[in-house]
């Protein structure tokens, strides 16, 4: 992973995953949201765990790099800007990772994106007003890293790799 840098870590929910139960959880996020979509997001699906995580928070998550995760969705929201889900982290072990923090330093609620306006942005999901799914759904995904290039800026696709130790910001 020479010259990368972590941009996100989460839970990602991948119609191509290896596992079948991971691919169903992403069919199920499509089928639900499909009447209210705007946008696709740019990014794979996912609830960020860590934005721009330091080298102590990479070494922390390493330990669960490419475990499936399972969640409930427990709430549903769309104002016309964004549409996403607020999930509830179903294990504790896996909740207790849980550090996605605003640029304020406030906690954020862990929630799905799942489509934008073109004119919106993907970190302002935080803000809907989420109405209760009732029962919840349950749904399973892989827990990894969004990679960029340092130089380019580029995006890549999710990774399930341990970081390396000589991780750098």
């Amino acid at each position: 992973m020479d010259g990368k840098i972590v941009e996100f870590a989460g839970i990602f929910f991948d119609d191509k995953d290896e596992s079948e139960e991971v691919r169903r959880g992403a069919e199920i996020l499509r089928k639900i949201e499909s009447s209210f979509r705007l946008e696709p997001t740019r990014t794979a699906l996912h609830c960020t765990y860590s934005y721009r995580p330091d080298a102590e928070t990479v070494s922390t998550l390493n330990e669960i790099v490419g475990d499936i995760v399972e969640v409930e969705l427990i709430g549903y929201g769309n104002d016309s800007m964004n549409s996403g889900f607020l999930i509830r982290i179903v294990d504790p072990f896996y909740a207790d990772y849980y550090h996605h923090k605003d640029k304020e330093g406030v906690s954020v609620c862990p929630h799905i994106t799942m489509s934008i306006a073109k004119s919106a942005a993907a970190v302002n999901t935080k803000n809907l007003k989420f109405k209760e799914l009732n029962p919840p759904i349950k749904i399973k995904g892989r827990f990894g890293y969004w990679l960029r290039q340092k130089a380019k800026g580029e995006i890549s696709n999710p990774s399930f790799d341990k970081f390396g130790t000589s991780f750098k910001m």
